[in-house]
């Protein structure tokens, strides 16, 4: 198995109007978006929604420390 080698990528975020006024900074092959998320929205009352972002916190802090363990040699 050819595996690839680890590399540091620093993740920003920028504001929309930011981002489509210097498009020819942030287009590929250099970047690539890896998501979108929208300021502002309320989900305070929703119960299902603190359900799900509770489990997606637990998770992504499992991942986390999974892989960092993973490349501390740790495991």
């Amino acid at each position: 198995m050819n595996e690839l080698k680890p590399r540091e990528v620093i993740v920003l975020t920028v504001d929309k109007t930011y981002y489509e006024k210097h498009l020819n900074v942030f287009k590929a092959p250099n970047t690539n978006i890896k998501s979108v998320f929208v300021e502002g929205e309320n989900h305070a009352e929703d119960e299902m929604h603190k359900k799900l972002l509770k489990n997606y916190l637990k998770a992504q802090k499992e991942l986390r420390d999974w892989e960092y363990n993973k490349r501390h040699n740790q495991l």
